[in-house]
C-alpha cells in the first residue's frame, strides 16, 4: 500500500516517513554502542553465513515464468480475437 501511496504522492510519504523513523526507531536518550562489526575480522564461528530464504527460490522462479508464458499467451489470443 505504501509504494501504491508513493507512486501517487512521493513528497507526503517520505515526510511521513521520517517523521515515524524519527519518533519510533532512533532514540536520543540511547546513543548505539562502539563497534566495527565485521569490518576487520570476521563474524563469530557459530555463524555459518549462508543466504537463505528470498524471493529466488527455484519453485517460485518456475511459478512465475509459467504465469509470465500464460499472460503473454492470454495477451495474443485476447489480441487475435479482437483482429478477427
Amino acid at each position: 500500500m505504501m509504494a501504491l501511496q508513493h507512486k501517487i504522492t512521493p513528497g507526503m510519504v517520505q515526510a511521513t516517513m521520517a517523521v515515524q523513523v524519527d519518533k519510533t526507531h532512533l532514540s536520543r536518550h540511547h546513543g548505539a554502542e562502539n563497534w566495527t562489526g565485521n569490518l576487520y575480522q570476521p563474524s563469530e564461528e557459530g555463524w555459518s553465513g549462508s543466504v537463505e530464504g528470498g524471493w529466488h527460490g527455484r519453485r517460485r522462479t518456475a511459478q512465475r515464468r509459467a504465469l509470465t508464458a500464460l499472460s503473454i499467451a492470454g495477451g495474443a489470443v485476447l489480441i487475435g480475437r479482437l483482429i478477427r
